[in-house]
């Protein structure tokens, strides 16, 4: 076996208190889980590799699983405790990746343990695993060994990814009930359309009766529907492949983010969404050290808007040449002059962070609100959705019988 590749060993032990216990560990070597375990006061019986069974070995992750800011905020919890705690940066990794069980961040962790106890420094280890650990992250962990104070960087990063998780799932879950109803409408209208109108169909048929455009238009999405099923299911995944595709085109990109801070009911609730984010992560730099001009270029990174990244960046120029921030800020027709006015105040005083901080705060609390607000919109007008389509439907179907009915009349 490689000395450098990481293996799950299987254990057997006796703790200090004379009790048998069982686990697992990622270590180098047999050696290696025999000193992990005396250094936890416990007496080794019984060591093995783990040797993986067919599904584990026929599972293969074609899309890797998405790391989290909640995973982050173990992450960086967890290893700044085991260093407060007085044990070396390696041993920290190596035991943690024994308790991670979700498999990227796992994975990740043991290539970046593995540089490290090949003499590389931790960010620069992360740096390669662009995808699993945030750029802000490396850069407080750049800051933090620099300085001496790695653990202090990462209590840092772990309050700062629990206050983004905390807001994401506040925007998560008031989305949740409008997505449902809005799916509900999708299909009850597909459920209508192939299993209700068939049956007015043949009984149209039957009776001869003149129906009305609606009903004729309905009836031939119903026709559609059964008879050219693949042709509408082909046009859904069509449509969610060109909307994907124009996302991810800078220009599709860029008007996508342009709408979401100038359009009326999204407007602020998103434009104080940035300006949380932002004032937040800028703080959390700051406070760690980063220069001003590298914070600012990575807080417009975590802003999730192209269009207020670029701006930022732009100042950020500006900045560098000795122009004071809170007028540069003040130029970004995105940010609110509160905030603006908050930042020269922090400019003034000397404690631009702190400001910062109490600004990502008070904006937090905000954006909750005027999220909750246009939930609050969404909700109802979903509501009378779900009614306007089944009322069309019924009315298209029961109309040609009225006219009938009028007719015998």
């Amino acid at each position: 076996m490689s000395g450098n590749k990481l293996v799950v060993y299987r254990y057997r032990a006796v703790n200090v208190n004379g009790h048998r216990i069982t686990g697992e560990l990622t270590a180098k070597s047999s050696q290696e889980v025999i000193d992990l375990l005396h250094e936890r006061d416990c007496r080794p019986t019984n060591i093995e590799e783990k040797v993986k069974t067919a599904k584990e070995v026929g599972q293969i992750d074609i899309i890797p699983k998405k790391v989290k800011t909640k995973d982050l905020t173990i992450f960086c919890r967890q290893i700044s405790t085991m260093l407060r705690a007085g044990l070396p940066l390696d041993k920290a990794m190596r035991l943690l990746i024994g308790q991670t069980s979700h498999k990227t961040l796992k994975q990740a962790m043991e290539e970046v343990s593995t540089k490290i106890s090949q003499g590389v420094s931790l960010s620069s280890a992360m740096k390669e695993h662009a995808k699993v650990f945030p750029k802000i992250l490396v850069n407080m962990i750049e800051a933090g060994e620099l300085t001496g104070g790695l653990d202090i960087a990462l209590v840092r990063m772990a309050d700062y990814f629990a206050k983004q998780n905390k807001i994401n799932n506040k925007i998560k879950g008031a989305m949740i009930y409008p997505i449902i109803l809005l799916c509900m409408t999708v299909l009850v209208f597909v459920g209508l359309m192939i299993f209700i109108v068939p049956i007015f169909i043949e009984l149209f048929d039957s009776s001869g009766t003149e129906m009305p455009a609606i009903t004729r238009f309905l009836i031939s999405i119903s026709e559609g529907m059964t008879t050219y099923w693949y042709l509408y299911l082909g046009a859904v995944v069509g449509i969610v492949y060109g909307v994907r595709t124009f996302l991810a085109w800078e220009k599709g990109r860029n008007w996508f983010d342009t709408c979401k801070l100038t359009l009326p009911l999204v407007r602020g609730p998103m434009q104080q969404l940035v300006t949380a984010r932002f004032t937040r992560t800028l703080s959390t730099l700051l406070s760690s050290g980063i220069q001003l001009v590298n914070a600012m270029v990575s807080a417009a990174e975590t802003v999730n808007n192209t269009i207020v990244e670029k701006a930022v960046i732009e100042a950020a120029e500006d900045v560098k040449k000795g122009v004071p921030l809170a007028a540069q800020l003040e130029k970004i027709p995105y940010f609110p002059p509160m905030m603006t006015s908050m930042v020269g105040i922090g400019e003034e005083s000397g404690e631009l962070d702190g400001m910062l901080e109490k600004t990502a705060d008070y904006y937090d609390e905000e954006a909750d609100a005027a999220i909750k607000k246009l939930t609050s919109f969404i909700e109802p007008l979903a509501l009378v959705l779900v009614g306007v389509v089944v009322g069309v439907v019924v009315i298209a179907m029961y109309l040609p019988m009225f006219t009938s009915y009028s007719a015998l009349g």
